[in-house]
């Protein structure tokens, strides 16, 4: 049996080290500490659907029956942004808006498609003027 995977990373483009969590449930790790230019990956979901591609919306199945949100944190706690699942058409950068995310996909034999989704922490995510 053959698996397709989407796979969800967050990275940090500030100068600050952040804290982030979400609630997929399902998930050990609900919590990363990312420093400045790290990587994350917040969850992933496997398909054995092999001519379907990866949609970019399957990340709400890791939040299983509640509201997705990712928090991000100061180093000392302060909350600095929170992004919900039900926002991602509101103004301003929202972290679940398809078209603010990179994506990298893979074609295997049998049809099977891989993606990769990236996002990017800016300053201004986090109430910060860029330099």
């Amino acid at each position: 049996m053959y698996f397709r995977s989407s796979l969800w990373i967050i990275g940090n483009a500030t100068e600050e080290t952040l804290n982030v969590s979400w609630n997929f449930p399902g998930d050990s790790r609900s919590e990363e500490h990312l420093r400045p230019r790290d990587l994350t990956s917040i969850g992933s979901v496997d398909s054995t659907i092999p001519y379907v591609k990866p949609e970019f919306g399957e990340i709400q199945k890791l939040a299983g029956e509640e509201e997705m949100t990712i928090s991000l944190y100061s180093d000392d706690g302060k909350l600095l942004k929170e992004w919900r699942w039900s926002e991602r058409d509101s103004p301003g950068r929202q972290i679940f808006d398809e078209s603010l995310w990179e994506k990298d996909e893979t074609e295997y034999y049998n049809k099977i498609t891989d993606a990769v989704w990236h996002f990017y922490i800016l300053p201004e995510d986090i109430g910060q003027e860029e330099i």
